[in-house]
């Protein structure tokens, strides 16, 4: 029960960590979108690693992997959206006046 309970907390701090890297630059929305048959491939085998061996169990664990790896793609888009605007301003304050 612990190791359930362990992976839920872990994978619903998933968007969290996905915006934080895209924050910082490391990914972004599109590397994301394009690994995304992967991930939901590694969502179903981890669910079914630390769930009991249940379909249910399994289920449970890895459909809210797999929604919360889509948010965190409009997280990141957000989130780049916003650094573009932030350095567009900038751009704009620090360009003389002519």
């Amino acid at each position: 029960m612990m190791k359930l309970i362990l992976a839920f907390g872990i994978a619903f701090q998933l968007p969290v960590i996905l915006t934080l890297l895209g924050r910082v630059g490391i990914i972004t929305s599109e590397q994301l979108k394009s690994k995304r048959r992967y991930f939901i491939v590694v969502a179903f085998v981890i669910a079914a690693i630390l769930t009991p061996p249940d379909v249910l169990s399994q289920m449970s664990l890895a459909l809210p992997l797999v929604v919360l790896y889509e948010g965190s793609i409009l997280s990141v888009r957000f989130v780049e959206r916003r650094v573009a605007a932030e350095r567009a301003a900038e751009a704009a304050a620090a360009k003389p006046a002519e």
